[in-house]
């Protein structure tokens, strides 16, 4: 029988190889193509490769290698991200870039126990800035910055 030394690594290896599986069964309608010649399918298989690979070796090094239990599950972090998430998507044209990742850094900063609004504040300010400067400007998407602009 195997015991599992480490439920961490085992749970993530499980997750990865979850996660990898998922994208194989997602992906196995699409041309694979060659290195040379790739298809549509290529990369997604390959990346999703990888993920099993690492989600292997998770796995075995939880089985091998002595760790820490899974600590208790936290559900408000997860929903503040997810909320974080929609904000943005939802907020994004109706307001424009920058308060739209402003009011994402608000919406996230509730997933931890005291959030301080001076540290979110320029959390968000520095991701407005940084988005703006990689979307609107690097990229060139047409994005407005404003609701009013």
């Amino acid at each position: 029988m195997i015991r599992i030394r480490n439920q961490q690594d085992t749970a993530a290896g499980g997750l990865l190889l979850a996660i990898g599986g998922l994208g194989f069964v997602l992906g196995r309608r699409l041309v694979f193509g060659t290195p040379a010649a790739m298809g549509p399918g290529f990369f997604p298989l390959v990346l999703s490769g990888l993920i099993c690979l690492c989600g292997l070796i998770l796995v075995l090094r939880g089985v091998r290698v002595a760790g820490p239990r899974i600590e208790r599950f936290h559900l408000r972090p997860i929903l503040a991200v997810l909320g974080a998430i929609l904000t943005l998507v939802l907020l994004l044209q109706p307001l424009g870039l920058i308060p739209a990742v402003m009011l994402m850094a608000c919406v996230a900063a509730f997933g931890q126990p005291r959030p301080r609004v001076a540290e979110t504040l320029l959390i968000g300010a520095g991701m407005a800035a940084f988005a703006t400067l990689i979307f609107v400007y690097a990229l060139r998407m047409p994005m407005a910055l404003w609701w009013f602009g």
